[in-house]
C-alpha cells in the first residue's frame, strides 16, 4: 500500500496525484491511501496509524502547510523518516512551495526531481503534470523491483512427475499474485494454477499423461497487470508486468 501524506490545504494536489496514478491503480493493482478513505465515525487516529504500519511506499507532497501541521511533522514525518532508515518503508516526495524542508530529516532523502528542486506550485501545467508522472513511473519502477517473482533455480534439470502438487516454483513467497506458465512439446505456453500473495507453492502440470519421459520443459514465473484467462495457452508470452528466469525441467 502507498500512504500519501499532505496537508488539507493542498488538496488540489492529492487530487491531481490521484488523477495521474489512475493507469497504476487500474493496471498494477496498486492502492494510494490518504486520510479521505477514512469513514465517516472512523478513529481518524487510528486509521491513519493503522495505514502508515501497513505501507510500504509514502509519498509526501511537501509544502509550507506540510510542515504546518502538527500531526504530519510529529507523527507521520517521524515515523516514516524511522521505517525508511530501518528499510521497512521506501519515501518519495515532492516539493508543492517553498517551505523549509531541509530543517527536517527531508534533507536526508533525495526528492524525485534532483537537478533543479523547483516547487510544484511555480509551475505551468505541462511541467508540473511531468513531475507528477515522474513520481508515478518511479513509483512503478520501484514496485516492479519488489514484485519480479524469484523463481526457484534448484528445479532447473530435475525430473518431475505429470502432476506436481505444491511444487516450491518460487524461491521467496510472492507479493502480489504469481502467473505460472508452463512451454510444452505443442509449442504453447499453457498457464498453470497461480501463486497467491505470501507463498511460494502451486500445481504444475508438466506435459499431459502421455507425456515422453526425458522431454524437456520450460517454466516461466510472471506478474501481470490483467488477469490471465483460466486454463488458457498461449503461442507467445502474454503481456506482463515483470518476469522471471526460466527453469527447465524433464518429464519423469
Amino acid at each position: 500500500m502507498i500512504f500519501v501524506s499532505y496537508s488539507h490545504d493542498d488538496e488540489v494536489w492529492r487530487k491531481r496525484l490521484e488523477t495521474m496514478a489512475s493507469p497504476l491503480r487500474r493496471h498494477a493493482t496498486v492502492e494510494f491511501w490518504s486520510d479521505r478513505e477514512i469513514k465517516p465515525g472512523q478513529d481518524w487516529r487510528k486509521g491513519i496509524e493503522e495505514a502508515m504500519r501497513k505501507a510500504t511506499i509514502a509519498v509526501l507532497l511537501v509544502s509550507d502547510n506540510f510542515l504546518a501541521s502538527d500531526f504530519i511533522t510529529s507523527v507521520e514525518l517521524p515515523f516514516f523518516l524511522n521505517a525508511a532508515a530501518e528499510n521497512k518503508v521506501t519515501i518519495f516526495w515532492v516539493l508543492l512551495s517553498p517551505c523549509l524542508w531541509k530543517k527536517t530529516g527531508l534533507r536526508r532523502i533525495q526528492a524525485v526531481v534532483t537537478d533543479k528542486l523547483v516547487p510544484l506550485d511555480s509551475m505551468g501545467q505541462f511541467a508540473w503534470k511531468g513531475v507528477l508522472c515522474l513520481l508515478c513511473e518511479r513509483i512503478d519502477e520501484h514496485l516492479k523491483t519488489k514484485e519480479k517473482p524469484s523463481i526457484n533455480s534448484t528445479l532447473n534439470g530435475v525430473a518431475l512427475n505429470h502432476i506436481n502438487k505444491d511444487l516450491p516454483l518460487l524461491s521467496s513467497p510472492a507479493t502480489r499474485q504469481i502467473e505460472v506458465l508452463v512451454f510444452s512439446g505443442d509449442n504453447n505456453w499453457h498457464r498453470q494454477s497461480p501463486i497467491k500473495p505470501g507463498f511460494s507453492k502451486t500445481t504444475v502440470y508438466i506435459g499431459d499423461a502421455k507425456g515422453k519421459s526425458g522431454a524437456e520443459y520450460r517454466i516461466i514465473a510472471l506478474t501481470t497487470g490483467e488477469p490471465l484467462k483460466d486454463r488458457g495457452k498461449y503461442a507467445s508470452l502474454p503481456e506482463y508486468r515483470t518476469k522471471s528466469n526460466e527453469v527447465t525441467v524433464k518429464r519423469r
